[in-house]
């Protein structure tokens, strides 16, 4: 073990002991170093076209996982979620990628404003997309950082009242900056949770508008 990584982990302990993690959160890591993320309940059956979600966000132990990626950073968490989103984009699309032996196939990851991100210390999506490319040792994806970009920021989806208020809530606020790279090609989206579905219809829409032949959806929980 090299003395580096020594240090981190002694630093990681003291930490630990200074701020001693939830019951929650460990439990959660302990489950991740085992590869038993997959004993949290699964996502419900959905009436989403072209989304697939690991697990039910109804859940206290996923909500928290969640949070622990989207707010914490948790790195330990974050692997091990990227692992499983690749793990299932492979089981969807390994059959047709070597047997019709189609071109790399493009991730998006659903972006953040400046702004936003500022707040938030990054964009989990980016971070996750990122984490699943490492894991691509046969070279079947491609990613660009800023396929689409929000120019806007909206309200959370949860807090609209109804369809209608949703659509006109996302009206303008992305924007796909080179649909050169989108043309012809099949698109897969990463985000952390859907809820109504209508942040993930209104880029699948916008991605198809710029040529897109596909565009599916992998997300942690529905």
């Amino acid at each position: 073990m090299s003395i580096y990584l020594h240090l981190q982990i002694l630093g990681s302990r003291f930490l630990d002991i200074l701020f001693p993690k939830k019951p929650i959160v460990v439990e959660l890591e302990r489950k991740a170093s085992n590869h038993a993320l997959l004993d949290l309940p699964s996502a419900e059956e959905t009436s989403l076209s072209h989304c697939s979600a690991l697990f039910s966000y109804k859940d206290a132990h996923v909500r928290e996982l969640i949070w622990q990626i989207k707010y914490q950073k948790n790195r330990m968490l974050t692997q091990e979620v990227s692992r499983l989103l690749y793990e299932s984009i492979l089981d969807d699309i390994q059959d047709s990628f070597y047997f019709k032996k189609q071109e790399q196939i493009l991730l998006v990851s659903v972006p953040s404003t400046r702004k936003r991100k500022r707040e938030r210390g990054g964009n989990q999506s980016e971070r996750i997309t990122i984490t699943i490319l490492s894991y691509d040792t046969e070279n079947m994806f491609e990613y660009y950082p800023d396929t689409i970009k929000k120019i806007r920021d909206t309200v959370s989806q949860t807090k609209t009242k109804n369809r209608a208020e949703r659509l006109k809530n996302l009206t303008g606020a992305f924007v796909v900056q080179d649909s050169e790279k989108v043309k012809g090609r099949r698109v897969i989206l990463i985000d952390d949770v859907v809820t109504t579905g209508s942040t993930l219809k209104e880029m699948r829409d916008l991605l198809k508008d710029a040529g897109a032949k596909s565009v599916e959806s992998f997300v942690i929980a529905h």
